[in-house]
């Protein structure tokens, strides 16, 4: 029998055996894992709800939260617009189980989901947790063992509710992001030709898109459109150099 260390990643990911919270390193565990993603509070804005994803990436792989932020094999972090609240719901009652005396049986990933769902609340302000509780949806998952139910708080589901509040999950959505990609020399008048703020609306709706599973096939074009808007003449001459580069194929 080999008595090889086994080294981890991070310190979620040392086991895949439930975590003892009545000990000191459990209970530490615990504290890390629960704390807020930031000091500052995400506020529901979908302008900030790629950084606030991002900041959770970044505790899914130090808590080591992969396994349940995986919906049938997609990353709920980015593909959130291919995953309904059903799937999710789905998905839990995967390792949300009940014994046969009704009581939640508990593993990794019972636990994972919970120090998600507090990871989360404690990372956003009152103003958003309420877009969640005024959603008419529940994060609760029904979880049954014959004539024994039991409704327990699943953290995925919670950040796919959160989500869909933020965004309008619905083919329109999808319609008006591509709308407005083809109308970026009018979004770019309207920034009163700032680059960088319509550089970063450009990404915000294809961030958007993606996450929704769709993409842009005439972005480029449409990019090209709106830095032309721009009434600079040197600016101008710059980007038809880049556009006739682009046709030329080569990099950019």
């Amino acid at each position: 029998m080999s008595n090889k260390t086994k080294f981890a990643l991070t310190p979620g990911l040392t086991s895949d055996q439930p975590i003892d919270y009545s000990t000191t390193w459990g209970l530490k565990q615990w504290t890390e894992s629960t704390k807020k993603l930031s000091d500052t509070l995400y506020n529901s804005s979908l302008q900030n709800l790629k950084m606030f994803l991002e900041r959770l990436a970044s505790g899914v792989i130090t808590a080591g939260w992969k396994s349940i932020t995986r919906v049938d094999g997609k990353d709920l972090l980015t593909q959130y617009g291919t995953i309904t609240i059903a799937d999710c719901k789905m998905a839990a009652q995967g390792y949300l189980k009940l014994d046969k005396d009704g009581e939640l049986v508990i593993n990794k990933q019972s636990q994972m989901s919970m120090q998600m769902l507090n990871c989360i609340q404690a990372s956003i302000t009152d103003e958003c947790a309420l877009k969640v509780v005024t959603s008419g949806e529940t994060y609760e998952v029904e979880v049954k063992n014959g004539d024994e139910r039991e409704m327990v708080q699943d953290g995925p589901t919670y950040l796919r509710i959160l989500i869909s509040r933020v965004t309008i999950d619905s083919r329109s959505t999808v319609s008006y992001i591509q709308r407005t990609l083809s109308e970026l020399d009018d979004y770019m008048t309207s920034t009163d030709y700032n680059v960088t703020t319509f550089n970063e609306f450009v990404r915000l709706q294809l961030d958007a898109l993606t996450a929704r599973g769709e993409l842009s096939s005439d972005v480029m074009v449409n990019l090209f459109k709106g830095y032309l808007a721009v009434p600079d003449k040197e600016f101008s001459a710059y980007i038809k150099q880049k556009k006739n580069d682009y046709k030329e194929g080569q990099d950019l």
